[in-house]
């Protein structure tokens, strides 16, 4: 079921604030069937209850957004100084699964990397 639509992904860095935007649908397959989506799902859905976590243990300096739903998901967060490796690790964990699908997927999948374009 090939089509237009196509899962946009930005990772960005700045300030010391980590942000992970995903939006759209990859159009593969019908829906509940789409191994794309799917994949770029379970990582957001990673990233978000990481992030969650790391609040929960007062590793961030402020209240973390993470909204995960229908085909969009923003997440962000501002960790304590000592904790910047850590959360900059596990977004970068997603980088390259997101990456991967890029690869794989190109008429799918986009992304945009921290530091890149």
């Amino acid at each position: 079921m090939k089509n237009s639509e196509m899962i946009k992904v930005v990772l960005n860095e700045k300030d010391g604030e980590i942000s992970l935007t995903v939006k759209g649908h990859a159009g593969m397959a019908d829906v509940g069937k789409d191994i794309v989506c799917a994949s770029a799902s379970i990582l957001a859905y990673t990233v978000g209850q990481t992030v969650k976590w790391m609040s929960e243990s007062n590793l961030l300096t402020e209240a973390p957004i993470v909204s995960i739903e229908n085909g969009n998901a923003q997440i962000v967060c501002k960790p304590k100084e000592d904790q910047f490796s850590f959360a900059y690790a596990c977004f970068s964990f997603a980088q390259t699964g997101y990456t991967l699908l890029a690869h794989n997927y190109k008429e799918f999948v986009r992304i945009k990397q921290f530091g890149k374009g």
